[in-house]
Order: structure tokens, then C-alpha cells, then sequence
């Protein structure tokens, strides 16, 4: 879930039609592996324009993982990206502090606020520092009071 491309490229490389060539987006049904567990979306994929076969499109397919991340993640009520940053900047900490004070990597909560999928336990675990009580409780106990 890097989202390292922001934007779907202009042309693209048709290897039907052997040349760069410009293309639609459609959407289809797919189903992808989330977990071991199949999630369908509403995807959307790129078409050449002149054979009309599906091309590579690595923005589009990053948005599709994605959705299909954010399906999972919702149907088993998993914190998702935006609550993490809510959370954090509640209390006014960086990434860093923030997972410290959880006993996690900084890396980890870079990847979590970036979209990948927590675990339960570590969802369940940042969605309860939303309360100010649990919040302190895990403050005193970690190294930075």
C-alpha cells in the first residue's frame, strides 16, 4: 500500500498493440485475497482504446487494493487510517510518540495511517487510546510520563 503513484499515467504500454497508446477506465466486479479471505469490489481498470484489452495501470490498481483493504477492513471493524491520524493528533503526537507509548514500531503506524491492515488486537488496542482514560493509563505506563 505504498500510494507511490498518485496519478494514472497519461499513455500507457499496450502489448497487443505493441506501442504506447491512450486508454478508458472501466469498472468491473473483481475479488481479491485480503487475508486469505476473498473481498469483492467495484474496481476500476484500464482499456486500450484501439484493442480494447485490460492494460496495467499501477495507480489504478494501488486504489483498487485499497478499497478492497478498506472492505476488509470494515467488515471486521478494524481502525482504520483516518482514525489512526484522529487518535494521534488528539493527543498532539507524532508518529513516533505514538507508537511508543502503544509499544509498537514507528514503521508500523506509518504503515497502518498508509492503509495496510492491522491486526485485531493491535486495532482494538489503538481504537481504545481514543478514550482520555485509557489514554493516560497507557502513558504512565510506558516510559514517557
Amino acid at each position: 500500500m505504498g500510494k507511490w503513484i498518485k496519478e494514472p499515467r497519461k499513455e500507457l504500454f499496450c502489448p497487443y498493440c505493441g506501442k504506447k497508446v491512450s486508454y478508458k477506465i472501466k469498472e468491473k466486479q473483481e475479488i481479491f485475497k485480503v487475508k486469505g479471505e476473498e473481498i469483492e469490489i467495484l474496481s476500476k481498470v484500464a482499456v486500450c482504446s484501439i484493442c480494447g484489452k485490460e492494460l496495467l495501470e499501477p495507480c489504478l490498481d494501488d486504489q483498487n487494493l485499497s478499497k478492497a483493504f478498506r472492505k476488509y477492513a470494515e467488515k471486521h471493524e478494524l481502525v482504520t487510517p483516518e482514525e489512526i491520524q484522529r487518535i494521534r493528533k488528539k493527543y498532539g503526537l507524532s508518529q513516533a510518540l505514538f507508537a511508543k507509548i502503544l509499544g509498537i514500531n514507528e514503521t508500523t503506524i506509518k504503515r497502518y495511517e498508509n492503509g495496510a491492515l492491522p491486526t485485531e488486537s493491535i486495532s482494538n488496542l489503538i481504537k481504545s487510546m481514543d478514550s482520555p482514560e485509557v489514554f493516560r493509563e497507557l502513558l504512565k505506563k510506558s516510559k514517557y510520563t
